[in-house]
């Protein structure tokens, strides 16, 4: 029987009965959760004990999001132990509609999506861990959050290649799972758990919905280790209206993009004008 880490990161402790339900749909393998916080919540222990008494909880700095506490947490564990890794970290409710893949995630819709990829009901558990059994795929996540590096936002550029090359990653990597839930094998993440990122590698005290930090340049690094692993990421469609937002996004829209787009671009926010291919540099 496969054994599987589960890696759990708890920001907003309000959320945990939603996590623990879902949790509740892993299946057909031995697993242990590994809790990480950076506010300890007794109540939150209690829940998560009565779920599952064997979990281990780790604190941890508050920087770097989801991400510095799931990289200080596979660093301290023996990863090369188990089949399969899951990574699952709460998630704030958007206030305001957040727009990836032609989608516009509002509320709990961002957060839903990444969980019910791996979570939704049993079946869709093990469907992506029989993926991973295809000994080319280290990673999988949502289709619908399946992101391709763009150059558009500040974490898609030169500071990110820049950390990608300090770390001994190659650059010419493209495709990432954006918001960072993901089932993976050990073999994936061990690129990422040989670099020396530290708590000293994040500028700041971790701030939602803030953009070109180097947690968000992590959320593309931490994809990319899979491909330095010398495999794969596969995806899985989870919602299907959205699914074809994405197909639109990613199809149509490149093609009207090429026509006529207006977009702000690198680290600077230059802005350039695109008509019928040609980008036109106007201002910052």
């Amino acid at each position: 029987m496969k054994k599987l880490a589960v890696f759990f990161h708890v920001y907003y402790h309000k959320q945990v009965d939603y996590f623990i339900e879902k949790l509740g749909n892993i299946n057909n393998c031995e697993w242990d959760l590994f809790v990480t916080y950076s506010t300890y919540s007794a109540t939150t222990e209690q829940k998560i004990r009565a779920f599952k008494p064997d979990a281990h909880f780790i604190a941890v700095e508050n920087v770097g999001y989801d991400i510095w506490p799931f990289i200080k947490a596979i660093k301290s564990v023996d990863i090369l132990q188990y089949d399969l890794i899951m990574k699952i970290h709460t998630k704030n409710k958007n206030t305001k509609p957040n727009k990836i893949n032609g989608i516009r995630f509002k509320g709990y819709l961002w957060r839903n999506i990444l969980v019910d990829s791996m979570l939704l009901n049993r079946s869709r558990f093990r469907k992506c861990a029989g993926i991973l059994e295809d000994d080319r795929v280290g990673m999988v996540c949502g289709y619908e959050v399946l992101k391709t590096v763009s150059g558009s936002l500040p974490e898609d550029s030169g500071k990110m290649r820049t950390e990608a090359m300090r770390i001994g990653f190659r650059t010419d990597h493209r495709k990432f799972c954006a918001g960072t839930m993901f089932l993976a094998k050990p073999k994936a993440l061990v690129p990422i758990l040989e670099s020396d990122v530290n708590p000293d590698t994040w500028e700041t005290v971790s701030k939602s919905h803030s953009s070109g930090s180097m947690a968000h340049i992590y959320e593309r690094l931490l994809s990319f280790s899979t491909y330095e692993a010398g495999l794969d990421i596969r995806s899985v469609i989870t919602y299907p209206k959205e699914t074809l937002l994405v197909y639109f996004h990613s199809v149509i829209g490149p093609a009207l993009k090429f026509l006529f787009s207006l977009n702000r671009e690198g680290e600077e926010r230059d802005k350039y004008l695109t008509v019928i291919g040609l980008k036109i540099k106007l201002s910052r």
